[in-house]
């Protein structure tokens, strides 16, 4: 009874994303027949996958974009601190 409260974590699921090909693609293809195929490679062949190794690669390069950004916005401001604290005492 118990059980039922308890705090434990639920099952976590990956999903990969599936995105379903466009509708022009499914109209020229022909119609496949279970008989000669296995059901789970005909189902497959509906959607578009992106591979977890794709994904993580465009993460990769996002996120060094950003590091690189940020660092030479740094640097920026620390070589040209002198001429903004300059810029920011004549505008008082």
């Amino acid at each position: 009874m118990f059980s039922f409260f308890s705090n434990r974590k639920p099952k976590r699921f990956d999903y990969k994303p599936r995105y379903q090909k466009n509708t022009e693609d499914n109209n020229k293809e022909k119609r496949v027949s279970f008989k000669n195929k296995k059901y789970s490679d005909a189902m497959y062949s509906r959607y578009d996958r992106t591979p977890f190794t794709d994904l993580k690669k465009e993460g990769k390069k996002r996120i060094t974009i950003k590091v690189i950004v940020l660092v030479v916005l740094l640097s920026i401001l620390i070589l040209y601190l002198d001429r903004i604290e300059e810029i920011l005492k004549n505008f008082n």
